[in-house]
């Protein structure tokens, strides 16, 4: 008996924490998808992308003209690590936002205007 409950133990565990981290990866996804609409709202308002934005500036920049936020933006507490980079060159003008998902394997997820990879 206590063999059966140490195989399904050691099959369960694993699964379950994958499915943790697929969870916290899914969360992270869903808060950069926010930050891609707000920008998309922002970039209609003002015919481009802002030159600056971190995490914790992210509700006082991405504001309408009235000054009113596009959207209730996520807190970011799925994400270890967040960089805006702003591309004026470019042409169209463009952005990439990169953020460290907290899962154990420490996923990347990088949003631009085309999507999330």
């Amino acid at each position: 008996m206590i063999v059966i409950i140490g195989i399904l133990a050691a099959v369960a565990v694993p699964r379950f924490m994958g499915a943790q981290d697929r969870a916290r990866v899914g969360a992270a996804r869903a808060d950069l998808d926010l930050f891609r609409q707000a920008l998309g709202m922002f970039e209609i308002d003002n015919a481009d992308y802002p030159a600056a934005m971190t995490l914790p500036t992210a509700v006082t920049v991405l504001v309408d003209p009235q000054g009113n936020p596009y959207m209730s933006l996520p807190t970011g507490e799925n994400f270890a690590d967040f960089t805006y980079t702003y591309d004026g060159a470019a042409s169209p003008t463009s952005y990439e936002i990169e953020v460290t998902c907290e899962d154990n394997a420490g996923t990347v997820l990088v949003a631009s205007p085309e999507g999330i990879q």
